[in-house]
């Protein structure tokens, strides 16, 4: 698979693309003005609140207002490590930024700090305006390196460029940071909210009735997702819940067919469900039935060519009633999902699918695949995790994951367990074996290799490049 390819399977996963807006979008200059106000102010500004308040359509929106060129990334819990993040954020400025990739890519090569990477990645944006939408921070929080490799981004963009960070919690690190400086906005759920006015102009755009839109606006304090995806008219015990699950359950899931359902139960692993990946996923039949999905009036937004996109509230339902009601079929289906991104060359992503449901065994071999990769951008973390969840046997009887576990130490800067692991490998008399396996270990052992080694005449000094010209350093 080349490059392009990664980048075009991107875009149709949707990390890349604005979600969309739905059929029927009712202007707000209410919260038009809150927004252009703060960007008078200040170059970047940071919108949290629940799923389903209408974050990111506001900040399509925004962008089609300005009239400035819309980059965007939906980040997930797998880009919650600074290498990872600043990749994908790489690869989505590179229509405003052309060297974008080649930026990150030179900084991983050169293992420069992460926020020193991110400066240098802002630095190369070329464009006059523009707008960097990133969605679902809150995947950061828990990982300082990320949170400060984005605010060095950000603190880093030239002056006509403006970003909107979307998160359902406040972003304690980045956010922070920015806001003791003056350069972040912000933008509460009370702002998104809906007034009895927008909730009736929404219901009657969408043929509604909009006395119902007004109740259920006052009842649950003006939350969009329960005035934008129930408006059937009908009453119910849900209408008025806080709980959009039960809103969902009773409305909308309730009143498609059985084979509905189903593949929409189904193809809630995949998020954005597109025409190939549902027939893959669900086989041949799958393509009538989406069609007929995309007829329904759905938390959903369809794109150009033909991808329903699940709103985060709709698929977190699906998900959690699958969990539920099905846990051994939901299983099985993310091991499927897995198997599609293993065919694709996507294997970070199938090792942290199979990770979460425990399919440990399979992982083995998927994180061989993925660890040069990860390593290549210097992410130790990333792969130290997955060791950590693999079964210690097959991990250990691997000398692929035991070379990268050297390297992965190293570049954690934890060298006394590199140095003890070297140790351990060197008495089971499996150096060699391990350095066969993986050449770009050799630079790794020889910083961290203990005297035994040296002293029992082994060589583990680097190696100047192979003939075919490849280099057996680092990759």
């Amino acid at each position: 698979m080349t490059v392009e390819d990664v980048r075009q399977d991107a875009l149709v996963r949707g990390k890349l693309m604005a979600p969309g807006l739905p059929s029927i979008v009712v202007e707000r200059p209410r919260v038009d003005a809150i927004f252009t106000s703060l960007f008078e102010e200040h170059r970047v500004v940071g919108a949290s609140a629940v799923t389903g308040s209408g974050k990111t359509v506001q900040a399509q929106l925004i962008a089609r207002r300005l009239r400035w060129p819309l980059v965007w990334l939906t980040l997930d819990p797998r880009d919650r490590s600074a290498s990872r993040m600043l990749s994908w954020l790489a690869e989505a400025l590179e229509p405003a930024a052309p060297g974008a990739r080649r930026v990150v890519e030179e900084g991983f090569a050169r293992r420069l700090p992460p926020e020193e990477t991110a400066a240098l990645l802002a630095e190369e944006v070329s464009a006059d305006r523009a707008l960097v939408v990133i969605d679902q921070c809150e995947v950061l929080v828990d990982d300082a390196a990320a949170e400060a490799s984005l605010a060095s981004f950000l603190d880093h963009l030239p002056g006509g460029v403006h970003a909107i960070l979307l998160g359902r919690t406040e972003h304690a690190g980045s956010a922070g940071r920015l806001f003791a400086y003056g350069r972040l906005g912000r933008v509460s759920q009370e702002d998104l909210a809906l007034t009895e006015d927008e909730a009736t102009a929404l219901a009657r755009a969408q043929g509604h009735d909009p006395a119902n839109a007004a109740e259920r606006c006052r009842r649950t304090n003006g939350w969009m997702a329960a005035v934008a995806f129930v408006g059937s008219g009908r009453r119910s015990r849900a209408a008025g819940s806080r709980d959009f699950f039960a809103i969902l359950g009773a409305e909308i899931l309730g009143g498609l067919t059985g084979a509905e359902r189903r593949f929409l139960l189904d193809t809630a692993v995949l998020g954005r469900i597109s025409p190939r990946a549902a027939t893959e996923l669900c086989g041949p039949e799958a393509g009538s039935v989406l069609r007929a999905v995309r007829l329904r009036h759905l938390p959903a937004t369809t794109m150009a060519d033909g991808t329903v996109v699940l709103h985060s509230c709709f698929r977190d339902f699906l998900r959690n009633r699958l969990a539920a009601d099905e846990p051994d079929r939901l299983a099985d289906l993310q091991r499927r999902h897995a198997d599609l991104l293993v065919a694709a060359g996507e294997f970070e992503e199938a090792t942290e699918l199979l990770l979460s449901v425990g399919d440990t065994d399979v992982a083995t071999g998927v994180v061989e695949k993925a660890v040069p990769a990860v390593l290549g951008r210097g992410d130790g973390n990333t792969v130290l995790r997955w060791l950590e969840s693999l079964a210690p046997e097959p991990a250990s009887a691997s000398p692929v994951l035991l070379g990268a576990k050297i390297r992965a130490l190293v570049d954690a800067s934890r060298l006394e367990e590199a140095r003890a692991l070297v140790r351990e490998v060197d008495l089971a008399d499996r150096l060699t074996e391990v350095l066969a396996a993986d050449p770009g270990t050799v630079g790794y052992a020889a910083g961290a290799t203990p005297p035994l080694a040296r002293d029992r005449g082994r060589d583990v000094r680097p190696r100047p490049p192979a003939s075919d010209g490849r280099a057996s350093g680092r990759r």
